[in-house]
């Protein structure tokens, strides 16, 4: 079955071409984008329960955001929490498609 974007499921729509990624590759790939926009935020995959998960946490005390932190995560269209933003296994594909498409 199709998703959305035409491509297959495993597989994310870059530059008009469906390319394969499983979930690691998916996650390293969200890491470059965000590590590009906000260098100074942690970005790791979930683990256990979590897997497939996106965890981005800021650089301040306690992981929280600084104020450029948060304007390069709301460029993106991720909405950054208190000391955490969150994108989940069905966002994944449509986040990188939307930033490298």
């Amino acid at each position: 079955m199709a998703k959305k974007s035409g491509c297959p499921w495993g597989e994310v729509k870059i530059k008009g071409k469906c390319t394969p990624m499983d979930t690691k590759k998916q996650i390293s790939t969200i890491r470059k984008i965000v590590k590009d926009k906000a260098k100074t935020v942690s970005v790791r995959g979930g683990q256990g329960t979590a897997y497939g998960w996106v965890e981005i946490s800021g650089s301040d005390t306690f992981g929280n955001f600084t104020d450029q932190e948060r304007k390069a995560l709301r460029s993106l269209n991720i909405r950054p929490g208190g000391n955490c933003a969150l994108v989940s296994p069905e966002n994944r594909t449509s986040f990188i498609e939307k930033q490298l498409g």
